[in-house]
């Protein structure tokens, strides 16, 4: 069986094109086609993987916004958190929107876990002013952990948010230019992914 010979356009691919210049050019190629690209030849899957490793690096992502991407999970998995907004549209569609923030789904429970992992160990700052409920203690006080049980499942139950807290943190970008970075955390009183599967439209559209 005759070895099929390197096109010329892959050659160019892989020769003549840094790999800036060519996470660039593939960037504005649609998923389907990265796909189908991906099937072409060996050469162009090597440089298929090789962009998608580095396009979709969660770690990187979350470096963005947490200093230990792998404590953020954690905290997430302990406190049966997730993640919902506009951020992970951002980060599967390869799209920026300045000035959003990152949004965090959680159950009771979860409140000061997060928010204590958020201040003590990530450097962000609370933000009373708003926030909707003020005080993260005072809120708390007034909950009946018997009825609030921040791991119960209840998909037929009440399905609002019940409280919004926010934290920044100000640093300088790259270019020097100081940036403030905006964490809300939204405590819902059903499981978190049933409120965005199920009551939160806009979120169940990103997702």
């Amino acid at each position: 069986m005759a070895i099929p010979e390197t096109s010329s356009f892959e050659l160019f691919l892989y020769e003549h094109l840094s790999t800036e210049l060519l996470s660039y050019l593939l960037s504005f190629i649609d998923v389907d086609a990265l796909m189908i690209l991906n099937g072409v030849s060996t050469i162009t899957r090597a440089i298929v993987h090789q962009y998608c490793r580095q396009e979709w690096d969660i770690k990187n992502f979350l470096k963005s916004w947490f200093p230990n991407p792998r404590a953020f999970v954690d905290i997430l998995h302990r406190s049966g958190a997730v993640v919902g907004g506009s951020q992970p549209l951002q980060f599967f569609h390869r799209v920026t929107y300045k000035n959003t923030n990152f949004d965090i789904y959680t159950r009771v429970g979860g409140v000061m876990p997060i928010a204590r992992w958020l201040i003590e160990d990530c450097a962000y700052h609370y933000s009373f002013q708003s926030s909707f409920h003020g005080k993260i203690d005072a809120f708390l006080d007034g909950l009946d952990p018997s009825k609030d049980d921040p791991y119960m499942y209840s998909p037929t139950g009440p399905s609002g948010k019940i409280a919004a807290y926010d934290f920044y943190k100000c640093r300088f970008g790259p270019a020097g230019i100081l940036t403030t970075k905006w964490i809300r955390m939204w405590v819902v009183d059903v499981d978190p992914i049933h409120h965005i599967i199920h009551c939160s439209p806009s979120s169940t559209c990103r997702l």
